[in-house]
């Protein structure tokens, strides 16, 4: 919801998931990342920048991450977290609930072969999901969640984002345009740091 914004990304290693097009592979194995504390972390955040984003490998699969946020809303920072879908949010969004605690909750689509994984749940909760498109098989699945999961809240939309070079953004945006289910809460959503070459 906020691309384009300066952030903070904070990458954990370590994933339950295998996703079939997953372009952070290097992060799925929870001993590819660095041992660090706390103090460790808030020490390589960007203090100019309001947002941070924690993201994977899996976030809420990772330690201490509840004493990492505490410490992160201390400061005064905008965290949003990145999840995979498969892991129930309603605790963190329950003990963080006052400092406005964000997530982007991907439902993996078929193409991604971990679709039967999805904590269902989820995506009754006011807040953005994302759907990574690989196909077209997988527009009919997109379609049914958002029609099962409707937003009646303002938090809540739709990002749609094209499979890197696998899939036509332009598909997408079509698809927006056009879709009933999607006119008002539909959003598509490139990968800027790829696009424009800066990691």
């Amino acid at each position: 919801m906020r691309q384009g914004q300066a952030a903070t990304f904070i990458r954990f290693a370590g994933c339950n998931l295998r996703c079939a097009y997953c372009d952070t592979k290097y992060a799925q194995d929870k001993n590819a990342g660095v041992d660090m504390t706390i103090d460790e972390i808030l020490q390589r955040v960007n203090p100019n920048y309001e947002l941070i984003t924690l993201t994977g490998g899996e976030p809420l699969i990772q330690k201490n991450l509840s004493a990492l946020l505490k410490k992160l809303f201390e400061k005064n920072y905008w965290v949003n977290i990145e999840t995979n879908g498969s892991i129930d949010i309603s605790p963190l969004l329950t003990e963080f609930y006052d400092y406005g605690i964000g997530f982007t909750i991907d439902y993996k689509l078929p193409s991604s072969g971990e679709e039967d994984k999805m904590f269902l749940k989820n995506y009754e909760e006011c807040e953005p999901v994302k759907f990574v498109v690989g196909s077209d098989d997988d527009i009919p699945a997109l379609l049914e969640i958002v029609k099962k999961h409707p937003s009646d809240c303002s938090r809540k939309h739709y990002l749609l984002s094209p499979s890197y070079k696998q899939y036509d953004p332009k598909k997408l945006a079509k698809l927006i345009l056009n879709e009933p289910l999607l006119a008002k809460k539909g959003i598509l959503q490139l990968q800027l740091h790829k696009t424009i070459g800066i990691q």
